[in-house]
């Protein structure tokens, strides 16, 4: 039986695609603020960090927790990176309707009516990147100049070098934005990410990992969770296998000499507890 069945897991909790929203380790504190777009101070927010740190899940959890009062198109820098293909996806996303023959600077004004028409009737809308260092700068300047010319709310999820590209653009256009930098998994939130992930695929035991394995896992992935994914998968694949090393038992010199001289001290006292043997000695015959 392997050890996953014996687990009783449904999948490898691990392995993409890998669904739910850890609350832990300060991820809802961003989560909630961004929910709350009424309340921004400012209109565009960047959430950063390094790959794998959770922007996507982070991204994914606010898209389908958004505002019920607001509408929100959704984009992705991996589909869309030139300016007309972010123009198109607000269109699609805020369900605009408009010619495929019209022009950026066309659908742009079509954008700008529309979000005004809906902050007429107390509607937000919302622009959600995904990947936003992967948009070319001028997709990244329109997106400014509609935050500035609408009421448009714009949230962006990229890599720490998307940070200049976009200093750059609110600067030209005078606009405010804040961001928010994600970080790793702190010792503690490590090991309990590991206990929900395998809470996710249906595992109701005790965490199934040694404490000097969470600790390697949590040292080798300096909390990333998608690191901390990639190492968990490997490890439980290991224990499927069996293909488990254990390490070999070491002494330290002082030990070694300490343990010879307690076998020679218990072989003494073994040897002075027998019975002395009787000897036989020869009589003179008379």
């Amino acid at each position: 039986m392997s050890q996953r069945n014996f687990l009783n897991l449904t999948h490898d909790p691990f392995a993409p695609p890998r669904e739910g929203f850890y609350p832990g380790a300060d991820r809802k504190t961003p989560l909630e603020q961004l929910q709350k777009i009424r309340e921004w101070s400012r209109r565009v927010m960047l959430v950063t960090g390094a790959f794998g740190i959770g922007k996507s899940t982070l991204f994914r959890e606010l898209s389908n927790t958004v505002d019920a009062k607001a509408k929100a198109a959704r984009l992705s820098g991996l589909v869309a990176t030139g300016e007309r293909d972010v123009l198109v996806g607000l269109i699609h996303g805020f369900g605009i309707a408009a010619s495929a023959e019209a022009t950026s600077q066309k659908m742009a004004d079509l954008v700008v009516e529309h979000v005004l028409g809906q902050e007429a009737r107390e509607r937000l809308c919302v622009c959600m990147v995904d990947d936003a260092h992967l948009l070319d700068t001028r997709s990244v300047n329109r997106l400014i100049q509609l935050v500035l010319t609408s009421p448009m709310r714009l949230v962006m999820f990229a890599e720490p070098a998307f940070v200049p590209t976009l200093a750059r653009a609110v600067e030209k256009h005078a606009v405010a934005w804040f961001e928010y930098r994600l970080s790793g998994y702190p010792k503690r939130d490590a090991r309990q990410y590991l206990e929900w992930r395998f809470d996710q695929a249906q595992y109701r035991g005790l965490l199934p990992f040694t404490d000097e394995q969470v600790h390697d896992i949590t040292t080798r992935s300096a909390g990333n969770p998608g690191k901390i994914d990639s190492l968990a998968s490997e490890l439980l694949m290991r224990l499927q296998t069996g293909d488990i090393k254990k390490p070999e038992a070491a002494f330290p010199g002082l030990h070694v000499v300490l343990a010879g001289l307690i076998a020679c001290g218990v072989a003494s006292i073994y040897a002075l507890a027998q019975p002395k043997e009787q000897t036989l000695q020869e009589q003179p015959l008379t």
